[in-house]
């Protein structure tokens, strides 16, 4: 789930997304007797942007479109982070 959209970059005909996404870190490992915990972490995505019908110009349209989409987030690692 995004919580937040940082950054959304259309360039070449591929659209570059920077967001904050809901249990993409880890923030606990696991313990003998709790699981491992989960918290919100930067993370990018790409997709190809030919061929697709226009995309949503709203930010709240953009996010459900973004969420609807197959993407492979990563997160951005600290030492990346400004």
């Amino acid at each position: 789930m995004i919580i937040e959209l940082t950054s959304f970059i259309v360039e070449n005909g591929i659209a570059h997304v920077e967001a904050v996404i809901e249990d993409a870190r880890l923030i606990c490992r696991s313990t003998f007797w709790d699981p491992e915990e989960y918290g919100p972490g930067l993370c990018y995505a790409s997709f190809d942007v030919d061929g697709k019908d226009s995309l949503p110009i709203h930010q709240p349209d953009l996010i459900q479109y973004l969420e609807e989409m197959p993407l492979d987030w990563e997160l951005i690692p600290a030492d990346q982070l400004i």
